[in-house]
């Protein structure tokens, strides 16, 4: 499911100005808000950590898992299934010890170049990892979250599981421009951002509304 992404002077998928990419690639942010894959630097050097999304078959996805519907395509009031695992590692690539705090984005790209200043930010959370009995923040080393395709060209979404007080349930995002022709192809971008280093990671997966 997760779509390879052309070089371009950009990417993105948090507020830093380069990101160490998984899955072998990298991000690089500039000023103008995009971000471009294959280039990797790593800005957390400086306390040897990086935060890493979990490969295939485990990499971030957005899928329709709705029986005998193709999994990458949604018609109106279908449910985007949106999930991640990430972990955080120290510069053998061991697993890192502690507790840390990231920033996660989720974007809607019309193509495979995410531009945060053009795409539609569907929701923002702030994930802590590894997960604890009395996790608060909606997210971990796993994050779940779901997104309802209405027919007035909003996506109604939540965070799962819900009983979490730093999630989010009922976040109303108006597509309206973004619906200019059906059936559309799209991108769902996933962007992690470790807090206190500014090591990041971005993925992608390729959808179609129809």
């Amino acid at each position: 499911m997760k779509n390879s992404i052309k070089v371009l002077p950009i990417l993105i998928t948090t507020s830093l100005l380069v990101a160490c990419g998984g899955g072998g690639s990298g991000a690089n942010e500039t000023s103008s808000g995009q971000l471009e894959r294959n280039e990797s630097t790593d800005l957390g050097q400086e306390d040897n950590l990086l935060l890493k999304f979990l490969g295939a078959p485990l990499e971030p996805s957005t899928a329709n898992i709705r029986s005998g519907v193709p999994e990458n395509e949604f018609d109106v009031s279908h449910t985007l299934s949106i999930w991640w695992t990430a972990y955080v590692y120290d510069k053998e690539g061991n697993p890192a010890s502690g507790s840390f705090i990231y920033d996660s984005n989720v974007y809607l790209s019309a193509n495979n170049i995410l531009d945060t200043n053009e795409d539609e930010l569907l929701f923002s959370m702030q994930c802590k990892t590894p997960s604890s009995a009395s996790q608060e923040y909606g997210c971990s080393q796993y994050a779940s979250f779901q997104c309802v395709y209405n027919n007035d060209n909003t996506f109604n979404c939540l965070s799962l599981p819900l009983d979490h007080p730093e999630g989010f349930k009922d976040h109303i995002v108006d597509l309206t421009n973004f619906f200019d022709i059906i059936p559309k192809s799209a991108h769902i971008f996933y962007k992690i951002c470790l807090t206190e280093s500014q090591s990041c990671d971005i993925e992608s997966t390729e959808i179609i509304f129809n």
